[in-house]
C-alpha cells in the first residue's frame, strides 16, 4: 500500500484503520461473550472494544517475543493473524448467535447521543491528524516511535535506547506493540503512519467506554452522556483568561500555567480529558483502560459476574504493560473491592488480582532481573509539575460543582448500591496515592522516583471526580427532564459547550503552533529521493548510522536503526536507564560521530570506528563533502543535498533477532570489545 500523499489523506486512512481496529475488538468481545454464554448487550460490547483490541495486541506481542521478533516484523504474518482472528470470531458469532441470551436493544436516544458524542470527539481531538504529518515530534514521541520501529525490524522487545550496543529493554512494551500492530495494517507501514489511526482508536474507544460506564451508574441517559463528556472531552476554565487558542507544553516553566489555572496544558495536565490531545502516549492509553477497568468492575459487582471480574483483572494487567501509575491505582482498587464488597473474597481476589499480576510479570520479571544485573536504574528524571489548589480546580472545570452534587447522591446510595462504593474507591485510592507521593515520593530509590511524582496520579483523581460528577449531572438533568424537555436540552447544551471550549482551544492551538519535521514528512509521503527513504526503502534491516544531531531522531524513529550517538552526550539524554551497562562511553561517541560527519576521518580511524560500533552508514549534512576515506565508498545524494555513504549496504536487508539475553550480532559483539569500552554512570 502506498504512503499517504498528504496529512488529509493520512487522516482519512487513520479514521478507516482506527474504526477497523475498534471493529475487530468489538467482534472479539461478541465472540467471547457467546462462547462463555454471557449476556453482553451492544453498549457494553462497544465499551469493551478498545480493551479487547489491546488484548489482541498483547497476545500478538507475546507470540512476537517467543518467536524472536518474527511476527510484528512481518507484515504478511501480522495481517494473517488479524484475518484469522476476524474469521474465527465471525464464525463463532454466527454459529452461537443467541447463545448469550436476550440482549437489551439500543434505544433511539442512546444511539443518537452516542453518534453525536463520537462525532464531537472526532472533531475535537482528531482534527490535528488531518492537518499535520507528522504531528509533534519531540520528547517521548521520538523514543516511542523509535521503540515501535525497532519491533518492526525484528527486535523481540524494544531496545533500551537508540544507540548502538547490547542494551536490554527497560520500558513496558505494550504501547509500542499496539502501534506496531496498527502500523502493519496502515498504508505506508511505518510507526509514525500508525499515529493517526491510534489517535482515532483511542479517542473513540475512550468515549465508548465512558458512555457504557455512565450507563451502569443508572442515573439516566444524562448520566451516560455526562460521563462520556466529563471523562474524555471536558476541559477547565483557562479559556476565560486566554485571548486566543493556547497550548502549553512546558508547564514546568511557563508562567501561563498559573494564569490559565492549570488548563490548556498539552503534557502533564491534571485533567485526564486533555490527555486525549495528539499525539498519543502510553500513559494516555493506560488512563483510557482505567475507564474500561472501572466499567468491568462495575459490571462484575452489579451482576455478580466472575467472568467480568476476570476481565477487569486482565485490563488491570494490560495497564501494567503500559506504565505504572494506572496499574497501581487499579491494583489498589481491586484489593479494596475484594475487602469491602461482599462476596466470596478468595474467588474475587484470584479473579481480580491474579490476572493483573500475571500479565505485569511478563515485563516486570525480566526488568527486575536486568536491574539486578546492571545495578538498578539510572535517574533520567525531570522536575515535578506542582499546581496550586486554584489551578487544580480550574483545570477540572465544570466537573467540580457537579461532583459536589454527585457526592451527596453517591454517599446516599452507597450502602445499598456497591457500584457507588466503587466510584468512591477510585477517588479514594488515587487521592491516597497522591497524598503519599506528595510527602514521600522523593524518597524512592534512584530510577523509581518518577513513580513517586504526584502529577502522574492527579489525572486519575480527576477521573474519580468525573465519575462522581456524572452521577450529579445525570441526577440534575433527570430532574429537569421531568419538568421540561426544552429546559433540559438547553441546560445540557450550555454545559457541553462550557466543557468543550478548552479542548477545542488546545486542538486549534496544536494545529496552529506545532511545526512538522520536513525530513520525516518527505519520508512518510514516500518521496524516494528523501534521506529517510534512501536509508530505509522498507521496514527491513538493522543498520548502525552516524548522523548529524538534527537528523538523528528522525532517522532512528523512521527506520528503527541504531545510532552512534543521539540526543547529546550523556546517558540520561540518550534514555539509558541501566547505570552499569557496558557500552562505548558517550564522550567517545560524540567525538567519533563528529569526525565522521564533518569529513575529518582517515582510513585507519574509519576502520576502528566501524569495528567499534558495527557502523554501516554515515549521513553527511547538506553541502558536506565526504572525507577521502569515505569518498572511496558508495554514496547517494538526497533531494535536500545530504549524502548517505554506505560502509555496509547489505545491512538494509539483514534483520535483528535478539534472544532474551542481549548479545548476538556482529555489530553488538564489536560494540562490546576494545579498550574504549566503559560503564555508564
Amino acid at each position: 500500500m502506498p504512503e499517504p500523499s498528504s496529512a488529509l489523506v493520512s487522516g482519512v486512512e487513520g479514521v478507516v484503520v482506527g474504526l477497523a481496529a475498534l471493529g475487530l475488538g468489538f467482534l472479539c468481545v461478541s465472540a467471547v461473550s457467546r462462547l462463555v454464554g454471557t449476556n453482553i448487550d451492544l453498549v457494553l460490547r462497544l465499551g469493551l472494544a478498545l480493551p479487547a483490541f489491546i488484548t489482541v495486541a498483547c497476545v500478538v506481542m507475546g507470540v512476537h517475543i517467543v518467536t524472536g521478533g518474527a511476527v510484528l516484523s512481518s507484515r504478511p504474518m501480522t495481517l494473517g493473524i488479524l484475518a484469522a482472528i476476524v474469521v474465527v470470531s465471525g464464525v463463532t458469532c454466527f454459529k452461537l448467535r443467541g447463545a448469550s441470551g436476550g440482549e437489551r436493544r439500543l434505544e433511539r436516544g442512546q444511539l443518537i447521543s452516542l453518534a453525536v458524542l463520537l462525532t464531537v470527539a472526532l472533531v475535537v481531538w482528531c482534527s490535528p491528524v488531518f492537518t499535520k504529518l507528522p504531528g509533534r515530534f519531540a520528547g517521548d514521541t521520538v523514543f516511542q516511535a523509535i521503540e515501535t520501529s525497532q519491533l518492526m525490524i525484528g527486535n523481540s522487545t524494544p531496545a533500551g535506547g537508540a544507540i548502538s550496543g547490547a542494551i536490554p529493554n527497560d520500558y513496558p512494551w505494550l504501547f509500542s506493540a499496539t502501534v506496531a500492530l496498527v502500523a502493519n495494517a496502515t498504508p505506508g507501514h511505518r510507526a509514525l503512519h500508525a499515529y493517526p489511526p491510534v489517535q482515532v482508536m483511542l479517542v473513540l474507544g475512550a468515549v465508548l467506554s465512558a458512555f457504557a460506564l455512565g450507563r451502569e451508574l443508572r442515573v439516566g441517559l444524562g448520566g451516560s452522556v455526562s460521563c462520556a463528556i466529563l471523562a474524555t472531552m471536558s476541559g477547565g476554565f483557562g479559556w476565560l483568561a486566554a485571548r486566543r487558542p493556547e497550548l502549553l507544553y512546558d508547564v514546568r516553566s511557563d508562567s501561563r500555567a498559573t494564569k490559565y489555572w492549570g488548563d490548556l496544558v498539552g503534557q502533564r495536565s491534571y485533567n485526564v480529558s486533555l490527555h486525549n490531545l495528539a499525539p498519543a502516549f502510553p500513559r494516555d492509553l493506560s488512563y483510557i483502560l482505567l475507564i474500561a477497568y472501572a466499567l468491568l468492575l462495575v459490571v462484575a459487582v452489579r451482576r455478580n459476574s466472575l467472568r467480568a471480574m476476570i476481565g477487569a483483572g486482565i485490563v488491570s494487567g494490560l495497564m501494567g504493560l503500559l506504565g505504572g501509575e494506572a496499574f497501581f491505582v487499579s491494583l489498589g482498587v481491586s484489593v479494596a473491592a475484594v475487602v469491602l464488597i461482599s462476596g466470596t473474597r478468595l474467588r474475587r481476589a484470584l479473579a481480580l488480582i491474579a490476572p493483573a499480576l500475571g500479565l505485569y510479570a511478563c515485563w516486570a520479571l525480566p526488568m527486575i532481573i536486568n536491574a539486578m544485573r546492571y545495578g538498578g536504574f539510572a535517574d533520567i528524571l525531570a522536575a515535578p509539575v506542582t499546581l496550586s489548589f486554584v489551578s487544580v480546580v480550574g483545570a477540572w472545570g465544570i466537573a467540580t460543582p457537579f461532583a459536589l452534587v454527585g457526592l451527596a447522591v453517591v454517599l446516599k446510595r452507597a450502602p445499598a448500591d456497591p457500584v457507588m462504593r466503587i466510584a468512591i474507591l477510585i477517588l479514594a485510592v488515587s487521592s491516597a496515592i497522591v497524598l503519599v507521593t506528595s510527602i514521600w515520593g522523593d524518597s524512592l530509590p534512584p530510577g523509581l522516583t518518577t513513580l513517586g511524582r504526584a502529577h502522574r496520579y492527579w489525572p486519575i483523581v480527576y477521573l474519580g471526580i468525573a465519575l462522581i460528577a456524572a452521577v450529579g449531572a445525570g441526577t440534575v438533568l433527570g430532574a429537569l427532564a421531568r419538568h421540561s424537555t426544552l429546559a433540559v436540552t438547553g441546560v445540557a447544551a450550555v454545559l457541553a459547550c462550557l466543557a468543550l471550549i478548552s479542548p477545542m482551544f488546545v486542538s486549534l492551538a496544536y494545529i496552529r503552533d506545532i511545526k512538522t519535521n520536513d525530513a520525516l514528512r518527505s519520508g512518510l509521503q514516500g518521496d524516494r529521493t528523501s534521506l529517510l527513504k534512501i536509508l530505509a526503502p522498507s521496514m527491513e534491516g538493522d543498520c548502525v548510522v552516524a548522523a548529524p544531531k538534527a537528523l538523528a531522531p528522525a532517522i532512528a524513529a523512521y527506520t528503527g536503526y541504531r545510532l552512534v550517538v543521539l540526543e547529546g552526550s550523556s546517558a540520561p539524554q540518550a534514555r539509558i536507564r541501566w547505570p552499569r551497562i557496558a557500552i562505548v562511553p558517550f564522550g567517545v561517541r560524540v567525538v567519533d560521530n563528529e569526525r565522521l560527519i564533518t569529513s575529518f576521518v582517515k582510513q585507519g580511524a574509519l576502520e576502528r570506528m566501524s569495528a567499534r560500533y558495527g557502523l554501516d552508514a554515515v549521513v553527511l549534512g547538506p553541502g558536506r563533502e565526504p572525507a577521502l576515506a569515505l569518498a572511496r565508498l558508495e554514496s547517494e545524494a538526497t533531494k535536500t543535498d545530504e549524502t548517505v555513504v554506505w560502509i555496509n549496504r547489505s545491512c538494509r536487508s539483514q534483520r535483528f533477532h535478539p534472544p532474551s539475553e542481549p548479545a548476538p550480532s556482529r555489530r553488538q559483539r564489536a560494540s562490546r570489545a576494545g579498550p574504549t569500552f566503559a560503564r555508564v554512570g
